[in-house]
């Protein structure tokens, strides 16, 4: 796994998600999207979140050892794993 780290989410009412590595820049951002606003519809809001926990994808190596993806129709096998942030 990674080293631990601070991420920070800004979170649109269309979905759009911008990350930020530190919570100074994340604030900043928000703010600034918010000045964005011109035309509301009632719909609109910005999330500023901190990120907790990350999972992500590996290669299962013990896996691959004790069984052959290709039998199964694969590639390879994965797993996941966790990092607190």
């Amino acid at each position: 796994m990674g080293e631990i780290y601070e991420t920070y989410l800004v979170t649109t009412s269309d979905s759009e998600v911008y990350e930020y590595g530190s919570l100074e820049a994340a604030e900043k951002a928000f703010q600034e999207m918010k000045s964005d606003y011109d035309d509301f519809t009632g719909d609109e809001r910005l999330t500023l979140s901190k990120v907790i926990k990350v999972a992500y994808v590996v290669e299962d190596k013990e896996r691959m050892k004790k069984e052959n993806p290709k039998d199964s129709g694969y590639d390879g096998w994965v797993k996941w794993e966790e990092q607190q942030c």
